[in-house]
C-alpha cells in the first residue's frame, strides 16, 4: 500500500507556513498544486489519511512559493511542535528529562506517518541519536521538517538551544535518516 501521512500534519505545516509567511504564502502554495491536490488540502481533515505523495508535492509547492530556502522546512518543523503544544504539554515536558521527552516524541511519529519508524538512544551527555527507518516516500524536505521537530522537543525539555547534526541519509528518496540532537546539557 502506498504510505500515508495524517491530515493534521499538513494542517499543521499550512498554519506554520501562514504564521512565518503569511496568509498569502499559504494561498500562493496552495494555488501552485494541481486542481485535485489544491482543493483536496484546502479541506483535509486532520484525522484523515493522505498519500505520502501529496505531502511531497505540498512542501515542493512551499519550496518553490517561498524561495526554495533548504532549511526553511526545518523552521516549520520547529513552528509545527510549538503551536501544537498546548501549555500544559509544555509544562509536563520541561519536567522531564530531554532523553525522555525525545522518546515520548518518536512515538508520536507513527500518529503523523503509517511508513516507516522511529527510535533513540542517549549517545552522551548533551546528545540523543534518533534513528528513522523504512520511511518509503519521503522526500529531503520531510526530514528537515523532521530535524526542526525533533530540535523543538529537545528545547522544550532541555530549555536550552537544540540543534540536529544530519549523521546520514536524509536525502530525497532515502528511506532512512540518522541525526544526532545536541543540546546544552
Amino acid at each position: 500500500p502506498m504510505p500515508r501521512v495524517k491530515g493534521l500534519a499538513f494542517r499543521s505545516v499550512l498554519k506554520a507556513l501562514a504564521a512565518l509567511r503569511g496568509d498569502e504564502a499559504q494561498e500562493r502554495v496552495l494555488a501552485a498544486l494541481d486542481e485535485p491536490r489544491s482543493r483536496a488540502l484546502r479541506f483535509v481533515v486532520a484525522s484523515s489519511w493522505y498519500p505520502i505523495e501529496d505531502y511531497v508535492a505540498l512542501w515542493s509547492a512551499l519550496q518553490r512559493c517561498t524561495g526554495s530556502d533548504p532549511d526553511f522546512p526545518r523552521l516549520i518543523g520547529r513552528r509545527c511542535i510549538e503551536q501544537d503544544l498546548r501549555l500544559v504539554h509544555k509544562v509536563a515536558l520541561s519536567a522531564l528529562s530531554v532523553d525522555t521527552v525525545l522518546a515520548i516524541s518518536v512515538r508520536l511519529f507513527g500518529n503523523y506517518y503509517d511508513t516507516g519508524s522511529c527510535r533513540a538512544h542517549h549517545a552522551g551527555s548533551g546528545v540523543t541519536r534518533v534513528e528513522f527507518s523504512g520511511c518509503v516516500g519521503f522526500s529531503r524536505d520531510l526530514w528537515m521538517e523532521l530535524r526542526g521537530s525533533m530540535e523543538c522537543f529537545a528545547e522544550q525539555a532541555s530549555k536550552s538551544p537544540a540543534t540536529s547534526l544530519l549523521v546520514s541519509g536524509g536525502r530525497d528518496g532515502d528511506p532512512s535518516c540518522v541525526m544526532d540532537l545536541k543540546w546544552r546539557h
